[in-house]
């Protein structure tokens, strides 16, 4: 299962190979910028 998140207000996500990183700032169109990022959900603790 996967779940959507926003950035914070005053921050974007910037999509990176791997993942996201969330970077400070306003969102505004430019390489590797979105507005929402997508997670896999972890349902239980593992170990």
């Amino acid at each position: 299962m996967k779940k959507t998140v926003k950035a914070p207000r005053g921050f974007h996500w910037m999509k990176k190979k791997g993942g996201y990183k969330l970077m400070k700032g306003a969102y505004k169109p430019h390489k590797g910028a979105v507005k929402s990022a997508s997670f896999m959900v972890q349902k239980q603790h593992r170990g």
